[in-house]
């Protein structure tokens, strides 16, 4: 029995001759082309560079996050307790001269507690949480103010951030800087 295979060396030369042409083609084309390009008047040289703009400012206002967190036997009264210690919190807050519009309810929750021991596991009571953030627009205060809540129920204080009320004309200024610093580059790059 006489069995041939077929030789993959045509394809392989066809392949090698198509690329020695391609090459070729490419490499005469080339120079004109590059020629073309530089000797066209309508060329245009152009310099892309960055700057970098920073400004301080002063912060003017204070967001506190604060809550209450309470624990019961039955869901209603771990939640209502939340509610009562959260009602005194922000009776604390209003006494302090914060607006009530900058009084914001955040997060509400209620969540079962388990006894994993039992099987299956057993609800052993209730855990309620109610969390505000606080804008504090006298910055001088805050400290008071965290005083005033803890004294009044609130028993968690997630966090203190401090921020400019109105960023506008920090904003402009960082951006004037940024230009400059932009100009000045290309200005250093067109003279080199």
């Amino acid at each position: 029995m006489n069995t041939t295979t077929p030789n993959p060396r045509p394809r392989l030369r066809w392949l090698a001759g198509g690329l020695v042409l391609g090459l070729m083609a490419a490499s005469m084309a080339g120079p004109g082309a590059v020629l073309a390009q530089s000797d066209s008047d309508d060329t245009v040289r152009s310099i892309n560079v960055s700057g970098t703009g920073r400004v301080n400012a002063v912060p003017d206002v204070a967001d506190v996050s604060l809550g209450v967190f309470e624990q019961a036997k039955e869901a209603a009264e771990a939640s209502q307790q939340a509610a009562v210690s959260m009602d005194s919190v922000v009776q604390a807050l209003l006494a302090m001269g914060i607006d009530e519009k900058d009084i914001q309810t955040t997060s509400i929750s209620l969540n079962a507690r388990y006894d994993w021991n039992k099987d299956p596991a057993e609800i052993v009571g209730w855990d309620a949480s109610n969390l505000v953030n606080v804008t504090v627009r006298d910055i001088e205060t805050v400290g008071d103010v965290v005083d005033a809540v803890v004294e009044s129920g609130a028993n968690q204080i997630n966090g203190i951030s401090f921020r400019v009320e109105d960023p506008t004309e920090a904003e402009m200024l960082a951006r004037t800087a940024a230009v400059e610093d932009a100009r000045a580059k290309a200005d250093q790059l067109a003279a080199d």
